[in-house]
């Protein structure tokens, strides 16, 4: 019914769990737990916004949303990425892409990366 959500660059998961108050406000708090469970992704390069999405998503009381440390900016680095995220982040994984330009640091991207 909501599809399968993916927020490539989550920070400390304010996207995530605006998507987990509009569905919980359609449904009731079990299923939304369920659906977050089953269908709400987010991956950032910093280990702390990590672990502060993890807790603001238990703290709204999805339990457990899929929250990754990874760098999914670079193609270069998927494939070291992708546990725990393999049906997200195929093609057609998801139907919902949850995301905001990079504030916290100037990217770089080295020859290689940029002719991928």
């Amino acid at each position: 019914m909501f599809g399968v959500q993916f927020d490539p660059a989550c920070g400390t998961g304010g996207f995530l769990g605006e998507a987990y108050l509009q569905v919980s406000s359609q449904i009731n708090e079990a299923d939304a737990a369920r659906w977050a469970n089953a269908r709400l992704y987010g991956v950032d390069l910093d280990d702390i916004n990590v672990k502060l999405a993890g807790a603001l998503m238990v703290g709204m009381g999805d339990g457990s949303t899929h929250i990754k440390l990874g760098n999914s900016i670079r193609q270069s680095k998927w494939q070291s990425n992708r546990r725990g995220l393999e049906d997200a982040i195929d093609d057609d994984g998801y139907d919902v892409v949850l995301t905001n330009p990079l504030f916290g640091q100037n990217l770089t991207v080295n020859t290689a990366e940029a002719s991928a």
